[in-house]
């Protein structure tokens, strides 16, 4: 008998390919419909033999045989033919109940049992609605047609009153059961819903500000600001292209997400917004996209742990590492553009001057521009690089930052 009951057991859990997660409260709720159906019309199978009404209990062996098969369609995920299956049973069994022994064995509440339960669950509405339609008009025209009229089997009252009271009852437990089961529903998919819907905010709020990605989520469209005070950092790890081609793959991702992670904590610390790393280059801006005055101040001191952080990594992994930094401070123009992968990007001649400071650096250094310079000269020490040339800038003043005054 084991055997037998866990191979029953396995079939009944499991779960067939064509029934993806979105389809599993229906797949479920079918099944419960037809194991539920089964037992109920074996129960009237043994009353109605009982009582001798042939047409009945001979019709209820050909129930069970429906109930049957539309359980085997749904285990194979043809929801569609078993809904036509059991919707032909309902409204064929209980129309023939209500001729055959009367208005007064309360057969007919079953309709309203399978009209809520399968307008609530149904997979497919197109489907569900009509029969539920369906199962209305017959009751209607049930109440209409044979309240009244002179059944062709006679019950004996105790017999039928038994049967109505029955009937009535296990039919209006059944719809609370089903509403239960529909609000359980409901609530699980309510809360599924939510689940996904932190984990698409989390994502959101991974790639844009969040601010930004509020906005976003709000108007739906391209968004750009101004921004007048900014300061914006461009970083390069020097040698990286010689370093990768004596690497494998995986050591240079590895590498990289150690230093990318150790900058992106710093980020968080220093409350910045990072941008967009290309290839081996790091950027991130402060300011926006809610202003600060200590903008430049915020951006010398991630540049500056960077700088110590890019030390600490080499002495780790036992690998050089210098980093070549860039700074600049001014306005920018911010926003997210495209539909598909966008960014939170910025442009101006800013944003092109902090990127000449960086490319135009010292490895190992952090060069900034005389804008930066200007808000930053009264706080930090810094060593006058002189004259240097700028590409499509000509001649520039810069500055190499060294540390906080005091410390």
């Amino acid at each position: 008998m084991l055997p037998i009951f866990n191979a029953v057991k396995d079939y009944l859990s499991e779960v067939p390919d064509a029934v993806d997660a979105n389809k599993l409260r229906y797949y479920y709720s079918e099944l419960i419909a037809c194991v539920f159906s089964f037992l109920v019309h074996f129960i009237l199978l043994i009353v109605f033999l009982s009582l001798q009404i042939t047409p009945l209990y001979i019709y209820n062996i050909f129930s069970l045989s429906i109930f049957a098969t539309a359980f085997v369609f749904v285990k194979k995920g043809n929801f569609k033919l078993s809904y036509y299956l059991m919707g032909f049973e309902f409204t064929t069994h209980q129309a023939l109940c209500v001729i055959l022994i009367g208005w007064d064995s309360g057969m007919q509440f079953w309709l309203i049992t399978m009209c809520v339960g399968v307008l609530l669950v149904s997979e497919n509405k197109k489907i569900g609605t009509p029969i539920s339609i369906m199962l209305a008009i017959e009751y209607i025209v049930l109440d209409v047609y044979f309240r009244n009229a002179t059944p062709f089997y006679f019950i004996s009252p105790g017999h039928l009153s038994l049967m109505y009271y029955a009937t009535l009852i296990s039919a209006f437990c059944s719809v609370l059961l089903i509403l239960f089961y529909y609000e359980f529903l409901v609530h699980k998919f309510e809360k599924e819903l939510e689940v996904e819907h932190q984990k698409s905010d989390k994502l959101l709020h991974n790639i844009l500000p969040a601010p930004i990605a509020k906005r976003l989520k709000e108007c739906n469209k391209n968004l750009t600001d101004g921004f007048t005070e900014t300061s914006i950092l461009f970083a390069d790890i020097v040698g990286f292209t010689h370093m990768s081609q004596k690497s494998s793959p995986d050591e240079i991702v590895g590498f990289l997400n150690d230093v990318f992670s150790s900058f992106d904590d710093l980020t968080e610390k220093y409350n910045l917004e990072k941008i967009k790393t290309i290839g081996d280059a790091y950027m991130v801006v402060s300011g926006i996209p809610v202003y600060t005055k200590e903008h430049a101040e915020l951006i010398a001191q991630m540049a500056l742990d960077m700088s110590a952080v890019a030390c600490t990594i080499s002495d780790l992994q036992g690998t050089p590492l210098k980093i070549r930094i860039g700074i600049n401070s001014g306005p920018v123009t911010a926003g997210v553009i495209g539909k598909k992968k966008f960014i939170y990007d910025l442009w101006g001649d800013s944003v092109n001057l902090a990127s000449r400071m960086e490319s135009h650096g010292i490895a190992g250094e952090i060069q900034v521009t005389q804008s930066t310079y200007e808000l930053l000269k009264d706080k930090y020490q810094f060593c006058a690089r002189g004259e240097i040339d700028v590409k499509s800038k000509g001649k520039l003043t810069t500055y190499l930052l060294k540390g906080k005054i005091g410390h």
